[in-house]
């Protein structure tokens, strides 16, 4: 009799045991489910290795060698100081050019053949490369790569790259609030104190605080607490 009631029981235990594992884990998962739909979503950017570039900002006038003329009359502030000269020698005279005047401290660490990025208001997003041909009274001649990017006579902004390091680590300019990023550990928010160097167009350099392989919220989500939960998503 007693070996029967322990067949029964084992029986009842080997049925019983596996509905209570479901009625808990139901609510368990619901609950879950409940905590995800409720965390914010913060977008993660990997560290980047790359060249952290320096630049001085300008804005500059795109001329050619019919426009030379009237970009130097009274009016146009001399813009084309040193240009007839640029021309009389260049490779390709007829090329359009870009004349910037450099004014005060922006002078300062910008030579002939450095590099340069331009674009226009209208196109934000096409940025077109040069190099400085000269530099005379202050006025800095740039030959760009694509002379059809704006029309002739137009006013573009310039990017001159002053100084350049390579194999810098980079976090997008919007990832930094002060001297602090914000990454994720353990599905958490976690402020990260950083040390950071040359902050360029759309790039900030990190010194130290960070290493290469990991991530930061991009943008900083200064609205989030540390410590707070939060769904991943990694950026494009």
């Amino acid at each position: 009799m007693q070996q029967a009631y322990g067949v029964l029981l084992i029986a009842l235990l080997a049925i019983s045991l596996p509905i209570c594992a479901l009625l808990i884990a139901k609510p368990v998962r619901a609950m879950n489910l409940s905590w995800l739909r409720r965390a914010p979503e913060v977008v993660i950017h990997p560290v980047r290795i790359g060249a952290a570039k320096d630049f001085v900002y300008a804005t500059g006038l795109i001329v050619n060698d019919d426009t030379a003329a009237m970009a130097g009359r009274p009016g146009n502030g001399g813009a084309a100081l040193g240009l007839a000269e640029v021309l009389a020698h260049s490779v390709d005279p007829l090329a359009t050019r870009v004349l910037v005047e450099l004014a005060g401290s922006a002078t300062a660490g910008v030579f002939p053949a450095q590099s340069v990025v331009m674009w226009t208001d209208a196109a934000r997003s096409r940025r077109v490369r040069g190099v400085i041909e000269c530099i005379a009274d202050g006025t800095a001649t740039v030959l760009p790569e694509n002379g059809d990017f704006a029309e002739v006579g137009a006013l573009v902004s310039v990017g001159i790259v002053r100084r350049r390091v390579d194999r810098a680590l980079l976090v997008p300019n919007a990832a930094v609030l002060g001297q602090h990023v914000r990454v994720v550990e353990n599905g958490r928010i976690q402020s990260r104190r950083v040390v950071t160097g040359i902050v360029g167009m759309t790039e900030t350099q990190i010194l130290s605080g960070l290493s290469s392989d990991e991530s930061v919220i991009d943008p900083v989500r200064a609205d989030l607490a540390d410590g707070q939960r939060v769904r991943v998503r990694v950026g494009g």
